[in-house]
Formats: structure tokens, C-alpha cells, sequence
């Protein structure tokens, strides 16, 4: 993230404190599209990601006047958005397992494959594959532009592990990418 841009964050930050309404209707016009891009890509599911930066909007609203570095708020931001995707995560988990018990009970047997996509789409499909820790690093770092020592920070691990999990994520996504690329040409 550029200093000018982290210096004009923190002083919309300062003003919400304040009291600041446009400031605050600032901040969302910032942040809100890459929340969405974060969420959705965590949550897989567009109305999942929605409430989930509402949810964070709001614990913001009543949290802000709490936070002392407004330098943090990125962070902060991103980490507060994390916590509510992971609740969601669990929430849908919990209805899919209940929703697949009931399922089986009515029917045994599955279906389907994927059909042919494009390399966007086949990039999409990749990251989809990797676990959340994964995902949620791959999408702050590279859609999000955050730094590690940033990333650290949002999902309370060390620096170490962030960088592993890119390396992990990067690795994967490219020999998911040169399998579907290997199927295609043969």
C-alpha cells in the first residue's frame, strides 16, 4: 500500500473518530470493494460476503473510537472482516453437513463434472481449491495489496507462516493450473 494512501487512511480514520460521518462514508467507498473481493473469495458465495462486510461495518462503527494507531486500520479492518468470514464459514459448514445428512437419508448417489473453462476461470477454480488460510493470504496479498508484515497482523500468525502459506498457494495454483492446461492439450 502506498504512504500516501496509508497517510490519507489514517486521516479519514482520525476524523471518524471525531465524528465525522463523511469521513466514515469515505472509508466504506474505500475499502468496501476490496472487502467484497476479500470476502467473496473467501466465502465463495456473494450474499455470504455481503453480510459479512455489513457485520464488519458495523463492529467498526462501534469499535472505532477504541482504536489508538489509526495506522493499524487496515489491518484491523481486514482482520475484523477475516473473523466474521471464518464465523460464516462455520455457520454454512455446520448447514451443509445438516443439509447432506438429510439428503442422504432421502437418496443415495452424486453427480457431476465441470465443463471447459477459460484461464480466469481456471484461476478462480484454483484459488477456490485452497484452504481458507491459503486463500485469505493469496487475496490480501495479491488482490488486496497488502504486505506480509500487514497480512501477520490480520491473521494473528507470524510472518514466517504468512510467506509459507503464499509459497504453499502460489505452488499449488500453478500445478493446478499446468494439470487443467496438460488435460486440455491431451
Amino acid at each position: 500500500m502506498d504512504t500516501k494512501r496509508a497517510l490519507q487512511d489514517e486521516f479519514l480514520v482520525l476524523r471518524c473518530q471525531q465524528g465525522s460521518a463523511d469521513a466514515f462514508v469515505q472509508l466504506v467507498d474505500r475499502f468496501q470493494p476490496g472487502m467484497m473481493r476479500y470476502a467473496s473469495r473467501l466465502l465463495e458465495d456473494g450474499d455470504l460476503a455481503l453480510d459479512a462486510v455489513q457485520d464488519t461495518w458495523v463492529c467498526i462503527i462501534e469499535r472505532l473510537a477504541g482504536l489508538h494507531d489509526p495506522e493499524a486500520f487496515v489491518t484491523w479492518l481486514f482482520r475484523i472482516l477475516r473473523n466474521k468470514c471464518v464465523d460464516r464459514i462455520r455457520k454454512e459448514q455446520r448447514r451443509r453437513a445438516l443439509e447432506s445428512r438429510l439428503t442422504e437419508r432421502e437418496e443415495s448417489g452424486s453427480g457431476g463434472a465441470g465443463g471447459g473453462s477459460g484461464p480466469a476461470e481456471r484461476l478462480e477454480e484454483a484459488i477456490g481449491e485452497l484452504s481458507s488460510e491459503h486463500r485469505s493470504a493469496i487475496q490480501l496479498y495479491y488482490f488486496e495489496g497488502l504486505t506480509v508484515p500487514q497480512i501477520a497482523r490480520v491473521e494473528s500468525v507470524p510472518a514466517g507462516t504468512v510467506k509459507s502459506r503464499l509459497h504453499y498457494g502460489r505452488t499449488y495454483i500453478r500445478r493446478y493450473l499446468e494439470e487443467r492446461e496438460d488435460e486440455q492439450s491431451g
